[in-house]
């Protein structure tokens, strides 16, 4: 058996976020995921990796780029705990910095 060493890097809190990654965490949140399924959609999604499938070991079978690997729920779940700022809000307001291709007010309404 091949092993093969896979980096998942992901924002380290709010304030890494980009636009993009704000607003794919905002729809998961308005839709009601719990905080464990927000925090692994969001490893997947911002890391590149697609689920390709369920494996007959209980594991699933991911793709990251041209790589196909199989992992385990155990150690998906191992991974979370780096997300775990997910599941409380930030302590200051955080906001894209433009709404559609307009700038964005301040997160506070400061200046309106």
């Amino acid at each position: 058996m091949q092993t093969i060493s896979i980096n998942f890097i992901v924002p380290q809190g709010w304030h890494e976020l980009s636009d993009k990654q704000l607003r794919y965490v905002y729809q998961l949140l308005a839709q009601n995921f719990t905080s464990d399924e927000v925090k692994t959609l969001c490893l997947l999604h911002w890391t590149g990796t697609k689920v390709i499938g369920k494996q007959n070991t209980d594991g699933y079978l991911l793709r990251k780029g041209k790589i196909l690997f199989e992992i385990t729920p155990l150690t998906l779940a191992e991974l979370l705990p780096n997300l775990d700022w997910l599941g409380s809000l930030p302590t200051s307001p955080i906001r894209p910095v433009k709404l559609k291709h307009r700038p964005g007010i301040a997160a506070d309404f400061d200046e309106v």
